[in-house]
């Protein structure tokens, strides 16, 4: 193995001074430097996972190596700590169209990491009544695992007014912190 391996590093180092000196550099060299390259990353990736299922390499030489050293215990995630910012882009017949987003611009796409979607709280009530407070005041409305959820809502409740919550989970089911409330009046 350590023959095999000195040879293709032999090779790549004569291959990449052939591609980088002016005089010799062309697409031929440079194109033949790309293979020598992607041959002795292989060999280098067999070789390290030939080492790390080896019962007798200890992670001491795993360090020395440079290899990834394995986490005995995984670390748990813990509840999610971004806290989702829904808007309500319109309602029409018995539903209304969300928007879920991290409030805190730390996902430019999707549901931010570690989580697995959100939940999704309304009320409705009068057009005088204050907006809710926290999820307990409101029921809920589904699980969204996608930026975008359409939310039904209940048979005649047009003009009446509409708020949404969210809160982010994870794949444990641990609710993170709650949004705050969103509202417009429901469309005939």
């Amino acid at each position: 193995m350590a023959t095999n391996l000195a040879n293709l590093v032999s090779d790549f180092e004569t291959r990449l001074v052939a591609a980088t000196e002016p005089g010799t550099r062309s697409k031929v060299t440079v194109q033949a430097k790309r293979i020598s390259k992607a041959s002795l990353t292989s060999i280098i990736r067999q070789y390290a996972r030939i080492i790390n299922s080896a019962v007798t390499t200890t992670d001491t030489q795993r360090v020395d190596l440079g290899l990834h050293v394995r986490d005995a215990e995984p670390t748990p995630n813990g509840p999610p700590t971004v806290q989702p910012q829904v808007s309500i882009r319109g309602t029409a017949g018995n539903q209304a169209l969300l928007k879920i987003a991290a409030a805190d611009a730390s996902s430019t796409r999707g549901r931010p990491a570690g989580t697995s979607g959100a939940t999704v709280s309304y009320k409705i009530g009068p057009l005088t009544a204050p907006a809710p407070t926290s999820a307990a005041d409101c029921q809920l409305g589904g699980l969204a695992t996608r930026t975008t959820y359409v939310l039904p809502i209940p048979p005649g409740s047009a003009g009446q007014m509409l708020w949404v919550m969210a809160q982010y989970y994870n794949d444990k089911g641990d609710l993170g912190p709650v949004s705050l409330a969103a509202g417009t009046v429901i469309a005939a």
